[in-house]
């Protein structure tokens, strides 16, 4: 109950630093592994809703960039072991949506390419 307010007041906050703090929500030990607030306001850094010109209540979606949550994503798909699943499922997201709806000019697709991780992590998904 509280990690979900925690996540609802993460999601109501919406910027970036707020949204890499609260990435410590997730679990790998619970059904409800992403709190729903936390998916939202991860949805929200990384996708730009363009209203529809004479369209009420309609809109576009475009991609936005943000590396810094995949990089932290990545760290802890590689050094968490409560979290790993959990963020792995959020990179696979993340990636999916890149690869179905575009991705934002000078996004590289590797999170962190410096780090010497393959990618994508397929040796991550065989464990």
């Amino acid at each position: 109950m509280m990690r979900d307010c925690l996540a609802c007041i993460v999601g109501h906050m919406g910027d970036e630093n707020a949204v890499l703090a609260g990435l410590e929500l997730i679990t790998d030990n619970t059904g409800n592994s992403i709190p729903y607030y936390l998916r939202q306001a991860i949805e929200n850094l990384l996708i730009k809703n363009v209203p529809i010109t004479g369209s009420p209540g309609y809109y576009e979606c475009h991609p936005k960039k943000n590396s810094g949550i995949k990089a932290k994503l990545l760290e802890m798909v590689e050094g968490d072991e409560r979290r790993s699943k959990s963020a792995m499922m959020l990179l696979g997201w993340i990636e999916r949506y890149r690869l179905e709806r575009g991705r934002p000019a000078l996004e590289a697709r590797h999170p962190d390419f410096n780090c010497g991780t393959a990618w994508p992590l397929l040796e991550v998904i065989e464990k």
